[in-house]
């Protein structure tokens, strides 16, 4: 489990991840050599299993 106020997350794929939370799609992270995507949470408020 992933805790933190901001997260930051890389694919280590050569195509595109998508990514979701909470069962909803969030878009996707490019694949190798891309720009990581930056994630803000409140505390507690998103649980992330990896």
């Amino acid at each position: 489990m992933l805790t933190g106020r901001r997260v930051e997350i890389a694919a280590e794929a050569r195509a595109s991840v998508p990514v979701g939370a909470d069962g909803e799609a969030l878009g996707s992270l490019p694949g190798l050599g891309g720009p990581v995507a930056v994630v803000e949470l409140r505390p507690g408020a998103l649980r992330v299993v990896g």
